[in-house]
């Protein structure tokens, strides 16, 4: 109820005016005015994010259209006003291999389902195979993620065994501008991989395969000014790809292995459910 602050007469709430003397309900003006502001200060962050929201859309369109054209000059030629795109192009390549990988499950589920002999014993709809979403697209991103990461402070620390002149943040800024190529490929493997066209694979191994072993090499060769002090280019990039190996296998040991021994069981659930 709001009190008239003239007569004291109790109005409904949301009343402008006095039902009795007709008087201004200044405590109920009061509040909406409040109310106003609040709503209007809303509409501003709200409005605040879009913009920054839409530019960063946008800076990153230009940034991806100039490095698919030229990758390597592209790269060479960034600094770190671009380190927001490069971790971008980072983030978008963790979440396409993601998803490729949880819709890749569900077509070899609904492939197995199709099967003459198979069909007749794991029908879609008496399967009781539910492919989590959270186990399986955003598990891999998050290790794709940190991956990717990992293999950026290894070509920093590969920079600094050959002296070569470069921060961990131009480190970033470039391995994001030579992964933008590959991003594409991944990008265009996880939409086959949704309307379920084999060759997805193809395109998402290359683009793993390039950005964990092609990428790193790239960037020190951009990096490389004919150093002397430092051990040879060569032998900094084999540095890279042998450290690679040693991560992806203890990867495999620790997480990919599990994964795959995952899916056996959904399969095996379906199965003999």
């Amino acid at each position: 109820m709001v009190t008239c602050p003239s007569c004291g007469h109790e109005n409904a709430e949301g009343s402008k005016f006095c039902e009795k003397c007709g008087a201004a309900l200044q405590g109920q003006s009061i509040q909406s005015t409040r109310n106003t502001a609040a709503a209007t200060a809303d509409n501003a962050k709200a409005n605040e994010y879009l913009e920054a929201t839409k530019e960063v859309s946008l800076s990153f369109f230009h940034y991806f259209s100039d490095v698919i054209k030229h990758p390597f000059s592209s790269g060479k030629r960034y600094g770190a006003s671009n380190l927001t795109n490069s971790i971008i192009t980072m983030v978008l390549f963790a979440v396409f291999l993601g998803l490729t990988v949880y819709f890749g499950i569900k077509n070899l589920i609904k492939e197995l389902g199709t099967m003459s002999y198979i069909g007749e014993i794991i029908r879609s709809e008496e399967m009781n195979i539910q492919v989590s979403f959270v186990e399986f697209a955003i598990k891999p991103f998050l290790f794709f993620a940190v991956f990717v990461f990992i293999i950026a402070a290894l070509v920093y620390a590969a920079s600094k065994l050959s002296k070569m002149d470069a921060d961990f943040k131009s480190i970033l800024v470039r391995y994001g501008s030579y992964l933008v190529p590959f991003l594409g490929l991944v990008a265009i493997g996880f939409l086959l991989s949704v309307i379920n066209i084999d060759i997805f694979t193809w395109f998402s191994a290359i683009g793993f395969i390039g950005t964990f072993f092609i990428v790193p090499v790239l960037v020190l060769v951009s990096l490389y000014r004919g150093n002397r002090t430092g051990i040879d280019i060569a032998y900094s990039s084999l540095f890279v790809v042998v450290c690679t190996m040693i991560v992806l296998y203890i990867a495999q040991r620790m997480y990919i292995a599990e994964m795959l021994d995952r899916v056996e069981q959904i399969l095996g659930q379906g199965f003999f459910f």
